[in-house]
């Protein structure tokens, strides 16, 4: 898994450079060890480079500029790539959400089957009983009144 931060001012040999930080651990060690790359993307996201004279110095606003520039083209790829992922996650809760109505859906049905089977159960104990009270009527009876 790489870890990355990208346009991060730094100051190095007395000037300001813009850098990109990767982060990676590094597989099959005993103890955690990460790789740290530092990239120096200052020239790669220097959108005003055709503005540096040819004495290769710049005023100092002109880096502002580039530094601001290059932020805010950072700041718009983070902001498309936040978008992206809210809506990959908005697709998954509503196919989820849907899995769920579907699971609900089908326990509610199973529920009804076993209320009409508690239902039929009830009638059929209840008959049962009134066929068994039946027989043992006549039982009693004959019974009660031997055969002459």
């Amino acid at each position: 898994m790489l870890v990355a931060k990208e346009i991060i001012p730094i100051q190095y040999a007395g000037k300001e450079r813009l850098v990109t930080i990767e982060v990676m651990p590094l597989p099959d060690t005993i103890d955690p060890y990460f790789l740290v790359l530092f990239k120096d993307t200052t020239l790669a996201v220097d959108p005003a480079a055709d503005l540096i004279p040819e004495n290769g110095n710049r005023p100092k606003h002109d880096r502002r500029l580039v530094q601001e520039l290059s932020r805010t083209k950072h700041l718009q790829k983070e902001l498309a790539q936040t978008r992206e992922d809210m809506r990959t996650v908005t697709e998954d809760q509503e196919a989820a959400n849907e899995e769920l109505q579907s699971a609900n859906e089908e326990l509610l049905s199973g529920s009804e089957e076993l209320q009409s089977l508690n239902e039929e159960l009830e009638t059929s104990k209840e008959e049962n009983i009134q066929d068994h009270l039946a027989v043992d009527k006549i039982s009693i009876r004959k019974n009660c009144n031997p055969p002459l």
